[in-house]
Formats: C-alpha cells, sequence, structure tokens
C-alpha cells in the first residue's frame, strides 16, 4: 500500500487537477480493452476473479480470495480525491438495495502506490427460491487514460452511486462481453432463450460438457432442439411452463427439472433456473435468462429411496406390523401403512406426533411403557415393551414394540425407531 507521504501527496493532485479543469462539453470515457471480474458473496468476501482483474488491481488471486473488497487497507476515493466510503461503494449498494449499481467512476490505490481509475459496475444474483441476495458479480475496466484526459478538459462530472433501473441493467446484460465474464466464471449451463422465437439466443461453453454439443451445434438444432433432446414426457410439460412468463414478475425465478438425451445416447437430468429477461414492444415475453445444473446423481439416488421405501412397504405389510420413525426433537413421526392394516387408522385420522400414539396406550400400560423405555435409554440403545393399544374399532390390541435409539455427538437421543 502507498505510505502516507505519497498518499497525501497523489491526493493533493488529484484535488489539484480537479479545481483546474475547464468547464468544456463531457466526452466519453474510454475504457482499456480488458474488463475485470470478481465473485463476492453477499457479505463481501471475494470467490473468484479473473486474470484481468487481477492486473488492473494490482494484486494477484491469492491477494483477493477470501478478502472483503470493503478492506479499509484497500482504498477507494471519489472524482473529487475524497475517501469512497464502504457505505457508498458499489458493491455496498447492490448488496442493501437488491439492485444493480452501475457505471460508477472511482480511484484505486494499487499495492505499489499508483492510482488507477475505474468504472465500476455491481449487480446481485439471487437463490433460486426467493429474493435473497447470494452473491454480487463485480466488473471494472481501467479508465485511467481517459479519466485524466476528462480532468483537463471537463471538470463536471459527478459519479452515479445511485441503483439503475431495470431496464438500464437489462441493457447492460445484454452486453456480450459482461456476459461473458460472468459465463466463463460461473458453474453451469448460462443461456438466454428466445420465447418468441423459441431458439437459443446465447450459450455458454458448459453445454459441451454437460450435454456433449458444442455451442454452435445448439445454436445450429434452432427450435428443434427441444423435439430432438427432450425427454417426451418432459417435453409434454414445456408449453404450460413457458406459459408462466406471461404473467411473472420482474426478478422472479421459476425452475424446471427435464431430461436431456446427451450426445452420447444417456439421459441425464437437468434443472433449470429461469428469470424473465425483457419483453418485446408489444409488452409480450421475450428473452428468458436461465442457469442449468445436472442434477442426475441426485434424481437416481431419489429413484433408489423411493424404489427402497416401497420395498420396505411391502415387506412390512407381509409381516402385518407397524413401523415407525420418530424424531424425537422435533416431535414427528413418520408411519407405515401398517398403522392402517394392523389398527385400523387412515393417514387422515392421525396426527404425525408421539402424544398421538400414547394417548392409544391403555391408561393402564401408559406410565409402565414410559418408565420401561426411559430405563432402556439409561442402559443402551434398544428397547422393548410389550403393552396394549386400542384399534380404531374400540377394542385393544396387545403389540410388541421393539426398536434402537440415534443419539447425536452428545450422547442425547434424537431418534427412535
Amino acid at each position: 500500500m502507498p505510505d502516507a507521504e505519497k498518499s497525501q501527496n497523489q491526493l493533493a493532485n488529484g484535488k489539484l487537477l480537479h479545481r483546474q479543469v475547464s468547464k468544456k462539453a463531457n466526452h466519453s470515457l474510454v475504457a482499456s480493452g480488458e474488463e475485470g471480474m470478481l465473485l463476492q458473496l453477499a457479505d463481501g468476501t471475494i470467490q473468484a476473479c479473473n486474470a484481468a482483474g487481477d492486473r488492473i488491481l494490482g494484486l494477484t488471486t491469492q491477494q483477493l480470495v477470501g478478502q472483503n473488497l470493503l478492506d479499509p487497507k484497500w482504498q477507494f476515493i471519489h472524482e473529487d480525491g475524497t475517501p469512497l466510503l464502504s457505505e457508498t461503494h458499489p458493491t455496498s449498494v447492490t448488496k442493501n438495495t437488491g439492485k444493480p449499481c452501475l457505471n460508477v467512476v472511482c480511484g484505486f490505490y494499487q499495492p505499489n502506490g499508483e492510482l488507477v481509475w475505474l468504472l465500476f459496475s455491481s449487480q446481485p444474483l439471487f437463490q433460486a427460491e426467493g429474493s435473497n441476495l447470494y452473491a454480487i458479480v463485480t466488473t471494472f475496466s481501467d479508465i485511467t487514460e481517459s479519466k485524466y484526459a476528462q480532468f483537463e478538459q471537463n471538470g463536471n462530472c459527478e459519479p452515479d452511486t445511485q441503483p439503475v433501473d431495470t431496464d438500464e441493467f437489462q441493457t447492460l446484460w445484454d452486453s456480450h462481453c459482461l456476459f461473458q465474464q460472468i459465463a466463463g466464471t460461473l458453474p453451469g449451463i448460462l443461456y438466454i432463450y428466445d420465447l418468441i422465437e423459441q431458439r437459443n439466443s446465447y450459450v455458454n461453453y458448459e453445454i459441451a460438457q454437460s450435454w456433449g454439443y458444442t455451442p454452435v451445434e445448439i445454436q445450429a438444432m434452432g427450435k428443434d432442439l427441444s423435439t430432438q433432446l427432450l425427454h417426451p414426457e418432459d417435453l409434454a410439460r414445456l408449453p404450460s411452463y413457458l406459459e408462466k412468463f406471461n404473467s411473472v414478475h420482474q426478478g422472479e425465478v421459476l425452475t424446471f427439472e427435464y431430461r436431456i438425451r446427451h450426445a452420447n445416447g444417456e439421459w441425464r437430468w437437468f434443472c433449470s433456473y429461469d428469470t424473465l429477461h425483457s419483453r418485446n414492444a408489444d409488452g409480450l415475453p421475450q428473452y428468458l435468462l436461465g442457469i442449468a445444473f445436472d442434477i442426475t446423481e441426485r434424481r437416481q439416488i431419489e429413484i433408489s429411496l423411493r424404489q427402497s421405501n416401497e420395498r420396505f412397504e411391502l415387506a412390512a405389510a407381509a409381516v402385518s406390523c407397524l413401523i415407525y420413525d420418530w424424531e424425537i426433537g422435533r416431535n414427528t413421526v413418520e408411519r407405515t401403512q401398517g398403522l392402517t392394516q394392523v389398527f385400523g387408522y387412515t393417514q387422515q385420522e392421525t396426527e404425525p406426533t408421539f402424544e398421538w400414539w400414547q394417548q392409544r396406550i391403555h391408561p393402564d400400560d401408559q406410565q409402565r411403557v414410559n418408565d420401561q423405555f426411559m430405563a432402556s435409554m439409561a442402559n443402551g440403545n434398544r428397547y422393548r415393551i410389550e403393552y396394549r393399544v386400542r384399534h380404531q374399532d374400540g377394542r385393544y390390541l396387545w403389540v410388541q414394540d421393539q426398536g434402537f435409539a440415534v443419539r447425536d455427538i452428545n450422547g442425547e437421543v434424537v431418534t427412535g425407531v
């Protein structure tokens, strides 16, 4: 970081330049050919940066990742030379408002003390489930040469640190350069889908890894992509899903799970998170901005669990017994169909609690059952108790209740099975 004397001299020179500039007409700031990019969590922690960002800021990836861009050790200043406070920094504005903050001009002192001028923009990323901000994408360009030329010609250029309108953000988001920066950093298939043309306007190269087709091959499929690659069952659901975007609110995220035939012939599951990007001149939804993730492994696990549960239910029915899982902390109980087959109660007639079952234990057995269970838990993890339970028709049945307890790392019982 610059030493105190050097910082003061640079700050004074910046203020002097600002006071001496003439009142001529504004001219556009010209950025260098590079655009830096940072990906930050909602708390400001830097998760990733590109090589251009390293060069512009004069910091290495190791110096950036895991740090906070608003750390006081990294000095930002306004155009008039005054410090840019953390609460007015574009990243903070985006974090606090949930809206993009674009085209902010600010100065940054590199570790060697050199002052570079940046054109700074921050934009929010939201969780698919709602409006919770989970990350901020920050992009910046070096405009030092252009900025000093402007200082000499025009002193009336105040940075805008207010969040911009959605339309302005959409215009920026359409910028191919910016989209490429984000697409090259975030995981998943990023795309822009044209609802009117029914084709992808843009897709990043991640699709080659996930689907086995290059972006060029995907673009060539055009409108036929869905019929060629989407599973017939999911293709039938697609029109009703896309219809929802006729009435969605700006920023609302919808999800769609579907199967895609990989280039190798394999069917793979994906989940897309889509938001309405823009409407056409007639107000009709036109562009969707989305990201898709491969969820094949998750779906396979779900299918395996469902099949396992179905086999478990069949086995439980075959031996005419009731099997349950009692989560003690939340006091919730899951029971098999044996509740109906053995005791006559339907799922609709029951409450998923231990108290519901306890009320159907014979009054003369309730205290004994409780005492035996507590004694078993004090001496081990298994229990076996015999008692009477009231059938749905009013008669009492003798049952043998046996199971084991699962304990947490502190030895406390969390589940009874």
